[in-house]
């Protein structure tokens, strides 16, 4: 994330619970109270590893990684592009193969501790509109930042939550989302699947 940002938020992928035949998002806060999530993996929380498996009964299906949950994206987005955010780069991890949104040959490559990232720069109203309307896409992009570099927006394909570095008003925003679960984090603390 680096260590320019006034705030850094962990915003959690909710895990999902079948509910008369739909999936209802499940918080972190909800499968362990009155607990400090700031740092806790997922195995923390359900006692079972990403990717094996239910532990309980209080979910069906565990969080996302990576920029794989629609809703947390549109929200997140929203709070961060703002009218005033003219432009933003945007990139999507080229292991997901040819799944970027947009046309790959406008862009670049874009290489971040040793994984590639097909990117590009997007107008902000058109990522808006891009993440609003568009509820089958699998994936997004895994980096979004502004460019005048007021925020960060990183959701690693192998985390179950998105961080954020940003501003306080934004921040403010993130945590005041009742549909996003945000925890302020300090920029040293490991963050762990």
């Amino acid at each position: 994330m680096g260590v320019r940002w006034s705030h850094v938020l962990r915003v959690l992928h909710p895990a999902h619970k079948m509910v008369d035949g739909s999936l209802m998002p499940v918080a972190w806060r909800q499968l362990l109270p009155n607990h400090d999530l700031r740092d806790r993996s997922w195995f923390d929380v359900a006692g079972v590893r990403l990717h094996v498996g239910r532990s309980a009964s209080a979910w069906d299906v565990e969080p996302a990684v990576g920029p794989l949950n629609h809703s947390v994206v549109r929200r997140t987005v929203q709070h961060l592009v703002t009218d005033d955010v003219e432009s933003v780069g945007v990139a999507q991890w080229s292991g997901y193969g040819r799944t970027a949104p947009w046309d790959e040959s406008d862009g670049f490559v874009l290489s971040v501790n040793g994984n590639s990232y097909h990117a590009r720069m997007l107008l902000g109203a058109d990522l808006r509109q891009l993440v609003a309307g568009d509820t089958e896409r699998s994936v997004y992009p895994n980096l979004i930042w502004d460019s005048s570099g007021s925020w960060i927006y990183n959701s690693d394909m192998d985390l179950p939550c998105t961080l954020v570095g940003c501003d306080e008003s934004r921040a403010q925003a993130l945590r005041n989302d009742p549909e996003l679960e945000s925890l302020q984090v300090d920029v040293n603390d490991l963050i762990i699947a």
